[in-house]
């Protein structure tokens, strides 16, 4: 049984965000050897990442091709954001699956694919209002 506890460190002290779940837990592992884990989560994507991918980078694919902003989503998943199905099949990933740095990554890889192959420049967002 493995359960994902959040909290913050005070004075080198683990502190749970809810202190009766994390202390039931040990019952569960009572006479065994287990190891616990602590790590840094992984921050989220933000909304102004989004904002930039949609408002900028998909809008600018978008009036160059004239494709929609979903198929272009869809299909900037399937090149750079996919799991590969059992059959061999792309399988576009949710955006939820997102952190801030694998998020930037697909920015980078959307703005590439766009200058290689339909010759668009595509602003960094420091470049740009939006």
């Amino acid at each position: 049984m493995n359960k994902i506890h959040k909290g913050e460190v005070k004075s080198g002290k683990f502190i749970p965000d809810n202190p009766a779940e994390y202390n039931k837990r040990f019952w569960f592992f009572e006479g065994q050897r287990c190891e616990e884990v602590v790590r840094k989560p992984k921050k989220k994507v933000s909304h102004k990442q989004f904002k930039y991918l949609y408002k900028v980078v998909y809008q600018l694919i978008h009036e160059d091709t004239g494709q929609s902003i979903e198929s272009i989503d869809i299909e900037m998943k399937l090149l750079f954001w996919y799991t590969t199905g059992i059959t061999g099949i792309r399988i576009p990933r949710s955006k939820k699956e997102h952190t801030t740095v694998t998020e930037e990554k697909f920015h980078t890889d959307v703005r590439n694919w766009a200058s290689e192959f339909r010759n668009l420049y595509i602003p960094l967002p420091n470049e740009v209002d939006f």
